[in-house]
């Protein structure tokens, strides 16, 4: 198997919702370092979510870190959400988001503890799927990778035109 790697809740409700039926069981069948293109380990990202990494990295890089950033999605996000976060930890957030900001502009997109992971779902069919599944506005094509981590390492990647991202790719049996 390679690389040890544990499934999160979420990835099960994901794909028992792009499977469109309940899906008991994921087994992991083999797990690889690889390199996957920007395009592909961000497929998951949901457009929204990803617009909101790429407004507050675009204030950043105009403004800098002293700027207050309350007034962005990205903050919101966090501040109204139905359990809000308290203030200095949304800070503390940021602060994180922009510090590896400045880190993987230096030094590049590194293996880290905490691996880009992304499911491969190549070999499955969920067609017809859900809206938000959906591959390039295609409704005839689900996305072929799930990523469940790295937010804030595709939108770096993208802000810094960054094409190429390593990851952890994960085959996976499903038992219905």
């Amino acid at each position: 198997m390679g690389i040890k790697i544990n499934l999160p809740n979420s990835s099960l409700e994901a794909i028992s919702i792009m499977a469109k039926k309940p899906i008991k069981k994921i087994k992991i069948v083999e797990s690889a370092k690889v390199i996957l293109s920007l395009s592909e380990a961000s497929q998951r990202s949901y457009k929204d979510l990803m617009n909101i990494h790429y407004e507050i990295l675009g204030e950043y890089q105009k403004f800098g870190p002293s700027r207050d950033y309350t007034h962005t999605n990205y903050y919101k996000k966090y501040s109204i959400r139905k359990n809000p976060w308290p203030h200095n930890r949304i800070v503390h957030r940021i602060n994180s988001f922009f510090n590896l900001y400045e880190k993987i502009k230096v030094e590049g997109l590194q293996e880290t503890s905490d691996p880009l992971c992304v499911i491969d779902l190549r070999n499955f069919n969920f067609i017809p799927c859900k809206p938000s599944f959906i591959l390039n506005g295609d409704k005839n094509r689900c996305i072929e990778f799930y990523r469940w981590n790295g937010s804030h390492r595709c939108a770096i990647a993208k802000i810094l035109n960054i094409n190429e991202i390593p990851v952890v790719l994960t085959k996976i049996k499903i038992n219905e």
